[in-house]
């Protein structure tokens, strides 16, 4: 029997998860690609994963002990750290979750660093002013 990864995985304790992911119909979207007939290794990919990774790990507390990025599918070893982000301040999370989502960019497209207003907006409700509770989802 299937059980959803809510009922397996207690995210109140510091937990090591080894963590799977496969493309659709298991096709080679990180691995050889064909340049004029030759077979070459497609590393904007592999990059891109590595990179977002990283990101990943600044905004959430985890800890990355090792992975593997195949041709169709990666493999990660993760050890998430529910205990430190419990310390965060409110606008920590405001200001990381405006991280993992900004609403301002340049025009590069890169996001603009928060006001005072924009973490505000994230913190509490618009009409009354007061804590809406969000807070305590996006603090989990």
């Amino acid at each position: 029997m299937t059980l959803s990864r809510k009922s397996q995985i207690n995210v109140e304790n510091v937990t090591t998860l080894h963590i799977y992911n496969r493309t659709v119909r298991r096709a080679f979207l990180i691995g050889l690609r064909r340049l004029d007939g030759d077979e070459q290794e497609d590393t904007h990919r592999k990059e891109w994963i590595r990179n977002r990774l990283r990101e990943l790990v600044q905004i959430f507390h985890i800890e990355v002990a090792g992975y593997a990025i195949m041709s169709n599918h990666y493999h990660l070893v993760v050890r998430i750290r529910p205990d430190l982000a419990r310390k965060l301040t409110p606008y920590e999370v405001a200001r990381r979750w405006w991280d993992l989502y900004p609403k301002k960019r340049d025009s590069r497209g890169r996001p603009k660093e928060p006001s005072g207003e924009d973490l505000d907006m994230i913190l509490f409700d618009p009409e009354s002013g007061a804590p809406d509770g969000r807070l305590d989802l996006l603090h989990r």
